[in-house]
């Protein structure tokens, strides 16, 4: 807009000038004055328009790849890219990977439907961005959730872990915040490269809280 006001301006003036310097008339100089102006006046917002159609195509591209589409979480891709992003911004030492599976959620799928299967992800990954703000959270498979976080010491992960087991553990009157399964592992160093074994171990904790009914979350270290 400044642009165009400036260009706006010098067009003004040089008509003025013709008028009162050069006694040209208005209907001689609209042969001129009215295109300038068109330009002056179009120019400006075709770019922005231009500009803000390639700015919401970059961030749906990303967010496409990036983003889970149901639940809004990252999805494997995103989460890899997130943690290399927050391993660039701060100097936090020690990483906690958790794999997370729904009970049941194939018959669940089968006796309520699928439109009751999507929301019963949604608020399950509602719940997860609610008790674990910080966190790094996406959705990696069907039911499948990891959550990542990281922090400066392994005494400051103390509070995710008893965080993800008040989410899913029957401690209570009534079902948990979340029906199922969670695995851990805590590693004393985090890393892009690392990433891969934590995942494998979280997910083979995983696996170990299935197999035992009373046991709800399994816990190791890398």
């Amino acid at each position: 807009m400044a642009q165009a006001a400036f260009a706006l301006t010098i067009v003004v003036g040089y008509a003025v000038e013709a008028v009162v310097v050069h006694g040209r008339s208005l209907l001689d100089l609209y042969i001129f004055i009215a295109p300038a102006v068109t330009v002056i006046a179009s120019l400006p917002t075709i770019i922005q328009v231009l500009i803000e159609f390639g700015r919401r195509g970059i961030g749906q591209v990303y967010t496409e790849r990036n983003r889970d589409q149901l639940t809004g979480l990252y999805n494997r891709h995103g989460i890899r890219q997130a943690f290399r992003t927050v391993l660039r911004k701060n100097d936090q030492n020690v990483g906690l990977v958790a794999m997370l599976d729904l009970d049941r959620f194939k018959e669940y799928n089968d006796a309520h439907g699928h439109l009751a299967g999507d929301t019963r992800l949604r608020i399950t990954a509602d719940t997860l961005k609610a008790a674990l703000s910080d966190a790094l959270i996406g959705r990696v498979g069907g039911d499948e959730f990891i959550v990542i976080v990281t922090r400066r010491s392994p005494d400051a992960l103390t509070g995710i872990i008893d965080a993800l087991r008040a989410l899913v553990s029957r401690t209570g009157v009534g079902p948990p915040p979340i029906e199922g399964r969670v695995g851990i592992c805590t590693a004393s160093s985090v890393s892009p490269s690392a990433l891969n074994d934590a995942i494998a171990i979280a997910d083979a904790a995983l696996y170990e809280a299935k197999r035992d009914p009373a046991n709800y979350v399994a816990h190791t270290g890398l």
